[in-house]
């Protein structure tokens, strides 16, 4: 793995609450990133493909031991954006345990 890729992961890691249990079951698992607005940018989306800023989080989860392992994951959900007004830079991670 590149080290950008490594440094990104240990930062996902080190910004993770401690869980109290695994997920064991069928999983939902949705993934929002609030992009840094890039400067004098004809860009109107965040820079960037979703796939890759998914991958990330999602060995990151893997590794420190979310679930057992990512093939519980049924249903994925990525979006990325721009802050609005007042909001900083972040990544909301949203998992459901399906029925």
């Amino acid at each position: 793995m590149p080290a950008a890729y490594k440094v990104y992961q240990k930062a996902i890691a080190a910004a993770l609450p401690k869980l109290d249990s695994q997920y064991t079951g069928e999983l939902e698992v949705i993934l929002e990133f609030v992009c840094k607005p890039i400067a004098k940018s004809k860009f109107t989306t965040p820079m960037g493909d979703v796939d890759n800023f998914a991958k990330g989080v999602m060995d990151t989860l893997t590794d420190e031991g979310w679930w057992e392992d990512d093939r519980q994951i049924m249903q994925l959900a990525v979006r990325k954006r721009f802050p609005a007004l007042g909001e900083d830079p972040h990544i909301r991670i949203y998992i459901r345990e399906l029925p």
